[in-house]
């Protein structure tokens, strides 16, 4: 799993408010910092559904652009 930036209050506290709605708006899918919510991903990477999966990464950023701030 490649997660992106996680809406944590950790990353509010490094982070200033500027930086994170710079942040939010490269997000598309949600168009903020996503909340911790893996468990679905987790959930299908431990299962037989995902058995024939092998070197793959699983970008979790809500479609998020990349570019500098």
């Amino acid at each position: 799993m490649a997660p992106g930036f996680i809406g944590t209050d950790t990353l509010r506290g490094i982070l200033p408010p500027a930086t994170l709605e710079k942040l939010k708006q490269q997000i598309p899918w949600v168009g903020s910092a996503s909340r911790p919510r893996w468990a679905g991903v987790v959930a299908f990477l431990a299962s037989e559904a995902a058995s024939y999966l092998n070197g793959v990464v699983l970008d979790i950023t809500g479609g998020r652009l990349e570019f500098f701030l």
